[in-house]
């Protein structure tokens, strides 16, 4: 199985994880960065932001990864 085809999985997971946050800017590029470090673990993450600023979606994304989706996702 060549390199390609053992990365492909992953980027589909990261399109199905992130396909409702729209953008590409790089500080949106470093967020996402730190949700799929963090998405993985057992961490309890706490999202905060002004109004306005993407949160939810942010808490979506990270809940949306295998082990989250075992546990509730919990709002404020």
């Amino acid at each position: 199985m060549g390199t390609f085809e053992r990365l492909r999985p992953n980027e589909q997971d990261r399109d199905r994880q992130f396909d409702h946050i729209v953008g590409n800017t790089p500080a949106l590029e470093l967020v996402l960065a730190e949700v799929q470090r963090v998405a993985p673990t057992d961490s309890t993450v706490l999202v905060l932001g002004e109004t306005g600023s993407g949160k939810e979606l942010i808490a979506h994304a990270i809940h949306k990864s295998e082990r989250a989706l075992r546990t509730p996702l919990r709002e404020a």
